[in-house]
């Protein structure tokens, strides 16, 4: 991720940034346990 310019009383730009960040990690560090 880049850049984020949140904008004032809106929430869901905030949200969506951390969630997409978040789902990254999850691929970058999944292994597979089978």
């Amino acid at each position: 991720l880049v850049e984020l310019a949140p904008v004032a009383g809106n929430k869901a730009p905030n949200f969506l940034t951390a969630k997409l960040y978040y789902k990254m990690l999850s691929y970058k560090f999944y292994k597979d346990e089978k």
